[in-house]
């Protein structure tokens, strides 16, 4: 992004996000336009494609995507990008999709195919971190089908990172070629802590609504009552010794939500200590 982007173009920013996903394009002096989700009437977060679509003009440099979205677990469907793309392409966009969260879709759920496959002005951002649990390794890539973009981040990643570190690079290469075992081994612990959190969410209806995540590691759990989201995350860190994320940190102070990880083993554990706080 900080290759491509220059003050003053137009840039469309799925969010909540990650925070450099729209913080590049805001120090770069550009006019961002945000697309975040509802809740549809099946009790979902749904982005909506007409929406996303309005925004879209010839003015647009680029439109940023992170599906399996986080952090509120919600999908698009390869029909509903294949769209965006139609719609990029004809405004001479381009296209950039965080997919760090690629393969840890829900059961039932497609995998979307990379963007930097479908089209020409396609940029896929991807790496090791998130369904290999490979993190600390440092190690992800950029693919694209655009000359200009491969020149442009290349130039970049020689005057800042050079080059990654061989230890690095074998471990990853290992993930890779044990890609399929590892990310079902995240599954598994994804379901698992999935299935209680929903179990625990939804035994407190007084407290708590339920939005179901179809993608990630992460769902965002609405508080009813009138303490904020913030006051509630402090309250757990006092009396339970857990930490979670406010919405505030993501979206409008107005939402009180609570962004929940069910991606650990002691998922269950932390529950469970949860539960107490919450029952007495």
């Amino acid at each position: 992004m900080t290759t491509l982007l220059s003050p003053s173009d137009h840039v469309v920013v799925t969010t909540p996000s990650y925070q450099s996903l729209h913080q590049l394009a805001e120090s770069r002096g550009c006019d961002v336009s945000r697309w975040s989700p509802s809740v549809s009437v099946d009790g979902k977060f749904t982005f909506d494609i007409d929406e996303l679509i309005s925004k879209i003009t010839p003015q647009t440099k680029m439109v940023v995507m992170n599906f399996p979205h986080n952090p509120t677990g919600a999908m698009i469907t390869p029909a509903e990008l294949r769209c965006i793309i139609y719609h990029c392409r004809a405004n001479d966009a381009y296209l950039f999709m965080d997919e760090m969260y690629k393969y840890l879709e829900h059961p039932g759920v497609e995998t979307l195919p990379s963007v930097a496959t479908l089209y020409e002005k396609g940029i896929s951002l991807g790496g090791v971190s998130k369904w290999g649990s490979l993190a600390g390794i440092r190690i992800g890539w950029v693919a694209t089908k655009d000359e200009l973009a491969k020149r442009e981040i290349a130039r970049m990643k020689d005057y800042t990172t050079i080059s990654s570190s061989r230890p690095s690079e074998v471990l990853a290469s290992i993930g890779l070629r044990n890609k399929s075992l590892l990310v079902k081994n995240n599954m598994d612990i994804i379901n698992e802590g999935k299935a209680h959190l929903r179990a625990f969410v939804q035994s407190h209806p007084d407290k708590f609504e339920w939005v179901e995540p179809e993608g990630g590691s992460f769902a965002f759990v609405k508080l009813l009552g009138d303490i904020t989201a913030s006051e509630y995350v402090n309250s757990l860190a006092e009396k339970a010794d857990l930490c979670v994320m406010p919405s505030e940190l993501f979206i409008d102070a107005g939402e009180k939500s609570l962004r929940i990880c069910f991606s650990r083993k002691e998922t269950i554990e932390m529950i469970e200590r949860w539960r107490t706080v919450v029952e007495g």
